[in-house]
């Protein structure tokens, strides 16, 4: 994945009037920031750095399949800045989907910029079902979502092996309308990929979140959160 993907969106992200009718975050939790669960039922508990979710199903981020109910926390900065993120948890999704015969059983966890429902952009460690024993990802998920529908923007799929260490880093970067993701597999050494140019206000909202449409519950870990305004 040693390649920089530089995506022209559609028009409609030109003419894009944000939608104001959100969800009220439930609470805050200290360093990560306030706390959106449309449905109310996940668990999130933070410990010492950690920040561990865990969810049922369907609990997802598009709308063409399902909805965008799956539980984040979010806070917000303005400007330039990057964002990055360890991952790590259950990718095991059951092959049966809570979302069938939409989509497939998925399991997926990490970072989100977030302007509203009808605009964000997701990066994250993934994975999902073909078939019984037959797993496949995007390495990683890096998908700019247009009214809650995939625009895309991720790499192509690959087997879910890319996914081979119990760990995965994330990081999105901004500087004005560029926004890059990049991966590494140990926090030390990086992979840059993807890169797409979209208009953003000066105000955006950044943090986690946890996606899951295999019919049995998905638990993540977060560790090691860092925003640095740049």
């Amino acid at each position: 994945m040693n390649r920089l993907c530089v995506v022209a969106l559609s028009l409609i992200l030109f003419t894009h009037v944000p939608s104001f009718a959100q969800s009220k975050p439930l609470k805050m939790i200290e360093g990560w920031g306030s706390v959106i669960d449309k449905k109310n039922d996940s668990k999130l508990k933070p410990s010492s750095g950690r920040l561990t979710m865990t969810v049922g199903s369907p609990r997802n981020l598009n709308k063409v399949i399902s909805d965008l109910s799956a539980p984040r926390v979010l806070q917000e900065v303005e400007g330039d800045f990057t964002i990055q993120v360890k991952v790590s948890g259950d990718f095991k999704p059951s092959p049966a989907s809570a979302v069938a015969p939409r989509g497939k059983a998925y399991n997926g966890a990490g970072l989100l910029l977030w302007f509203d429902e009808d605009l964000f952009l997701r990066l994250e460690r993934n994975i999902w079902v073909d078939a019984p024993g037959i797993e496949s990802c995007h390495p990683p998920l890096f998908e700019v979502m247009v009214k809650g529908a995939p625009t895309g923007t991720s790499p192509p799929p690959a087997p879910a092996t890319f996914f081979n260490t119990p760990a995965t880093w994330l990081r999105l970067s901004r500087k004005g309308d560029s926004v890059t993701g990049s991966v590494s597999h140990n926090g030390t050494e990086w992979t840059t990929g993807s890169s797409v140019s979209m208009p953003l206000p000066k105000k955006v909202s950044v943090g986690v979140a946890a996606v899951n449409t295999s019919k049995k519950s998905f638990k993540v870990s977060f560790e090691e959160l860092q925003l640095t305004k740049e």
